[in-house]
């Protein structure tokens, strides 16, 4: 039973990345299916980089406010500027689209972030999943640990620094 249920999420994960990888991408805007880290060693310039949050797609608003405010909080501990006020000006804006899929045994949040200049281009995206050890029998996002969530916020502001470490900001 728990091996058909563990196929079953996989397939839903492939499926999940297969429709993210679907949107087309603009010359320049590369994709990435797992972000890159950069070298904690490395020193990168991140004077002007900052990054509006628009509200995320497929996430239930209590959810969805806590991974902003989440990633709001490693960003600024990591040195990049989030503006959480609507309209107000930024270098880039960060979209993001997630969905939960669970099962008996765990449920998977699978991301896709674009990342979108001044102009409103497509500059960067990048698509990654994580898993928590808490299964469910209703709502996905309601297994969904606070440890999760804080994992994927360190993990989105790790690859926007990656990304910039690369010299494409």
């Amino acid at each position: 039973m728990a091996r058909r249920g563990t196929l079953r999420v996989s397939a839903l994960v492939a499926l999940a990345l297969a429709v993210a990888g679907c949107t087309p991408n603009p010359p320049g805007a590369p994709t990435m299916l797992a972000p890159a880290f950069a070298d904690p060693t490395d020193h990168v310039d991140l004077t002007g980089m900052s990054f509006s949050l628009a509200p995320f797609a497929g996430v239930p608003g209590n959810a969805g406010d806590q991974l902003m405010n989440k990633i709001a909080e490693t960003a600024k501990r990591e040195g990049l500027t989030v503006v959480l006020r609507p309209g107000a000006p930024a270098r880039y804006r960060l979209v993001g689209s997630l969905t939960a899929i669970g099962n008996d045994t765990a449920t998977t949040v699978v991301y896709t972030y674009q990342v979108f200049d001044a102009s409103g281009r497509e500059v960067h995206r990048f698509t990654s999943q994580e898993s928590s050890e808490d299964g469910t029998s209703g709502d996905p996002w309601a297994a969904v640990s606070d440890d999760t969530v804080t994992i994927i916020a360190e993990r989105t502001v790790a690859a926007l620094k990656a990304w910039l470490a690369r010299g494409i900001g």
